[in-house]
């Protein structure tokens, strides 16, 4: 039982560190001259690998099969 109460502790704290994030940002952007990149402010650049033919057949095959 401790260990759920500490997971949820743990959840609370990272919600409030979340919050007071979006808060002061939200409180600063506005007042910057320039905008800055999305990318820069989500912290992770995430670069897309096209996918093969195969690869996208595959997936078209799975969405049927589920109905």
């Amino acid at each position: 039982m401790a260990l759920v109460f500490a997971g949820a502790s743990d959840r609370f704290a990272l919600d409030q560190k979340n919050r007071a994030w979006l808060a002061w940002h939200t409180a600063a952007l506005p007042r910057m001259e320039k905008f800055p990149a999305l990318e820069s402010l989500m912290g992770t650049k995430r670069t897309a690998r096209r996918q093969t033919v195969s690869e996208m057949e595959a997936i078209f095959a799975a969405w049927a099969a589920r109905g």
